[in-house]
C-alpha cells in the first residue's frame, strides 16, 4: 500500500504547481471546461485528481486502440514454428487495464519450471503475441510500471526445430521496449509475470 502524502509534502506540490502557472500556461486551460466539470460533476473531481497524481501526473491513454489476434504473430527466431496460439478476433486493447499475474509459485523467491507453470495458464485469459507485437510498435502505450519485468505473452507458444517449447516476453532494455524468447525448460521468478487479458472483443 502506499505512504499517505503528508500536509507538507501537499503544501510543497501546491507551491510548485502554483508557481509554474504563468499566462502562457493558464492560456492553454479551458477555463470554462475545467470550472463546469467540477460544478457539474464534484464528486468526480478530487478521485480523478488522486488518480492523476498517483499516476505520475500523466494522463492515462484512452484510445481506440484494436488489435487482430488472430494474426501470425512476429515469430522469435530463425526456424520458429508456432506449437499453439490463441485466437480471438479483433479485440480493443487498453494496456493499462492488463493484469501481471504471478503464480503462487513464483512468489516469495520461489520458482516454477516453464512446463509446469504453462500448466497452470491453461485455463486463464493469457494474451497472445499479437498483443506483444503491438505494444513493440505502439511503445508509447506501455505502463511505466512494467520496466524492470520480464512480461510473458503465454497466448502464444513457439516450437524450435528440435522440439523444444518458448513463449515470448517484452521488457526494457538499453532505453527502450525489446522482445525475446525463453525456453520452457528453464525457471520463472518473480520479475516473469504472465500478460492477462480484461480486453473485450469487437462486437
Amino acid at each position: 500500500m502506499a505512504k499517505a502524502a503528508t500536509s507538507g509534502q501537499a503544501r510543497a506540490f501546491n507551491a510548485m504547481i502554483i508557481s509554474r502557472l504563468d499566462e502562457e500556461v493558464l492560456k492553454q486551460i479551458d477555463g470554462g471546461k475545467f470550472q463546469q466539470d467540477a460544478i457539474d460533476k464534484p464528486e468526480n473531481f478530487i478521485p480523478n485528481f488522486i488518480e492523476f497524481i498517483n499516476n505520475g501526473c500523466r494522463m492515462q491513454v484512452i484510445g481506440n486502440h484494436e488489435v487482430n489476434t488472430d494474426a501470425i504473430p512476429s515469430l522469435p527466431f530463425d526456424g520458429a514454428t508456432i506449437e499453439f496460439h490463441k485466437k480471438g478476433g479483433i479485440i480493443k486493447l487498453n494496456p493499462s487495464a492488463i493484469v501481471l499475474h504471478l503464480s503462487e509459485n513464483q512468489k516469495d523467491g520461489k520458482v516454477i519450471q516453464g512446463y509446469e507453470l504453462r500448466k497452470e495458464l491453461k485455463k486463464m485469459p493469457v494474451l497472445s503475441a499479437c498483443v506483444l507485437d503491438y505494444l513493440l510498435v505502439n511503445p508509447h502505450l506501455i505502463p511505466e510500471e512494467w520496466k524492470g519485468k520480464y512480461i510473458y505473452f503465454w497466448g502464444t507458444i513457439f516450437r524450435d526445430p528440435n522440439g523444444d517449447l518458448y513463449v515470448r516476453c517484452l521488457f526494457w532494455r538499453g532505453g527502450k521496449w525489446q522482445s525475446d524468447c525463453n525456453w520452457l525448460g528453464h525457471v520463472w521468478d518473480g520479475d516473469s509475470p504472465a500478460a492477462l487479458s480484461q480486453v473485450s472483443a469487437k462486437k
